[in-house]
């Protein structure tokens, strides 16, 4: 079962608190639920690979994709290809060439360090990993391009289910943005390291000076953000957005000032396991200026909420 969301602000945006069950509810140790499958590149025209499979009810997210490219001594690599699962690619061409890079990089670095050995070449596999979106029955797809001969070694992980099938709220990337300090800004854009994945939650908190522009969020997916919590303490104004069940490949998030707005900073965070509706659970916020300072008090209603502070 997903979990819901709350949502406290102090004066300073603090970081993130998973509850103490919710972090004892899973186990650490990965679990696979495909694979290890090495596919090669055959002569011919490339064609898909695709492969189903089931993940035990056991088992939850997040679940990483690893892809080991080439043989595991330097060999034998996939200079591009295509990965997807259940009709979402994963991995392009563009992937592929960038580890390829990364590895010639690395060799050029060993025939640097290299003193007294001149005479062999030190050769490494690359390794991509990406956190997937899973559902119990799935479907995997995989094409090989460029030379044949060139292999790969796929896997799939997640983690066991902690009592009663308990299910974490699980942090999946965060960004934390400079300040524009006195500059006004209409428009201000937040980007993900990476773009979402289908059905995560995204938790936006927004700072600016106070008095300035009423804001308005929106994303490069069409996304809803809805406002958990606004805390004005006549300084600036601290916002919390969350946007549920979240389109695949959203990775620009913008903020729009109506008559601009300074001192903007925001902190972006995206989460798997939250409920896909009906997620809000609370919120509290309150100001401060001390070393120690609380967002007030909160009474939730569900078990192993994700508390955004």
């Amino acid at each position: 079962m997903n979990r819901k969301l709350t949502i406290c602000i102090c004066y300073l945006i603090a970081g993130l608190v998973l509850g103490r069950d919710a972090l004892n509810a899973q186990s650490t140790t990965p679990i696979v639920v495909f694979g290890p499958k090495t596919y090669t590149r055959s002569s011919g025209k490339p064609s898909p690979q695709t492969s189903a499979f089931t993940v035990p009810s056991s088992v939850s997210g997040p679940f990483t994709l690893t892809v080991v490219n080439g043989n595991g001594s330097g060999g034998d690599t996939v200079a591009s290809g295509r990965i997807s699962i259940n009709g979402i690619q994963i991995l392009g061409p563009s992937d592929f060439n960038q580890s390829s890079r990364e590895r010639d990089d690395r060799r050029d670095d060993d025939r640097d360090d290299r003193r007294d050995d001149r005479g062999s070449d030190s050769n490494h596999s690359s390794v991509i990993k990406r956190t997937v979106t899973l559902k119990q029955n799935n479907s995997l797809s995989v094409e090989l391009m460029g030379e044949p001969g060139g292999s790969i070694t796929l896997s799939i992980t997640g983690f066991a289910n902690g009592p009663a099938g308990t299910t974490v709220p699980t942090l999946v990337q965060a960004v934390n943005t400079s300040s524009t300090a006195g500059n006004v800004e209409n428009t201000y854009t937040v980007r993900l390291p990476n773009a979402t994945l289908s059905g995560n939650s995204v938790v936006l908190a927004v700072q600016q000076k106070s008095g300035t522009g009423a804001l308005s969020v929106s994303d490069d997916k069409g996304n809803t953000y809805n406002l958990g919590k606004t805390n004005d303490d006549g300084v600036q104004t601290v916002s919390v957005f969350y946007a549920l069940n979240v389109a695949a490949g959203a990775q620009k998030i913008t903020l729009s000032f109506a008559g601009g707005a300074n001192w903007v900073a925001a902190v972006a965070a995206e989460f798997y396991n939250v409920a896909l509706s009906s997620a809000f659970d609370g919120a509290s916020a309150t100001g401060g200026v001390s070393t120690l300072v609380t967002a007030g008090n909160l009474t939730t209603t569900a078990d192993h909420d994700l508390i955004f502070q």
